[in-house]
C-alpha cells in the first residue's frame, strides 16, 4: 500500500501544482485583457488621429492646389498685360489664341434686354466669386465677357478646356 499511496501523494502534489499554475494564467489573463483594453484604446486614437490626418491633408493638399492655379492664372495674366502698371502693349500670349479670332459682335455685345440670356465662361476657383473670361484673361464678377449666343459660349469654354484641362470651368446663363 505504501507504493499506492506514494503515487496518490504524487498525483495530488501534481494537481496542486497543475492548479497553482492555472491560477496565475487566469491571473495574467485578467491582466492581460486589461492590457487589451488599453492597447485598444490607443488604437483607437491613432486611427482617429490617423483619419483627421489625411482629412487635413486632403484640405491642405486641395488648398495647395487652388493656390498653385491662382499662381499660374497671375503669371498668365502679368504675361498677357505686359506686368502691372508698365503700359506696354499685352504680348501674344497663349490665353490669346483661345478667344474666337474675329467673333460676331452680336455674339458678344452686353445684353441690354433683360429677356435675352447671355452667358459667361467662369473659372470656379472660388465658387462664391468666380473670375470670369473676358476674351484676353479672367477678370472680376461681372467684368467678364457675355455672349448672347450658347454655341459659341461653348466653343470657347472648350478651347478654353483644351488649354486648361485641370481647372474648374463652367458656363452660367445671366
Amino acid at each position: 500500500m505504501t507504493n499506492f499511496s506514494e503515487e496518490l501523494e504524487q498525483r495530488l502534489k501534481s494537481m496542486e501544482i497543475e492548479q497553482e499554475q492555472q491560477s496565475r494564467v487566469i491571473n495574467d489573463l485578467g491582466e492581460m485583457d486589461e492590457i487589451i483594453r488599453n492597447i485598444e484604446a490607443a488604437l483607437a486614437k491613432i486611427d482617429n488621429y490617423r483619419i483627421k490626418q489625411s482629412e487635413d491633408s486632403f484640405e491642405r493638399d486641395e488648398l495647395e492646389e487652388t493656390r498653385r492655379m491662382e499662381r499660374e492664372l497671375e503669371r498668365m495674366e502679368k504675361q498677357e498685360l505686359g506686368g502691372p502698371g508698365k503700359g506696354i502693349a499685352p504680348k501674344r500670349s497663349s490665353m490669346q489664341s483661345i478667344s474666337p479670332e474675329q467673333p460676331q459682335k452680336t455674339a458678344l455685345k452686353p445684353s441690354t434686354n433683360p429677356t435675352t440670356p447671355s452667358y459667361v465662361i467662369c473659372l470656379m476657383l472660388n465658387p462664391k466669386s468666380p473670375q470670369e473670361w473676358s476674351g484676353k484673361g479672367w477678370r472680376e464678377p461681372g467684368k467678364g465677357l457675355r455672349y448672347t449666343n450658347l454655341e459659341q459660349a461653348k466653343q470657347t469654354f472648350q478651347k478654353l478646356k483644351k488649354q486648361l484641362p485641370s481647372y474648374p470651368l463652367k458656363i452660367f446663363k445671366r
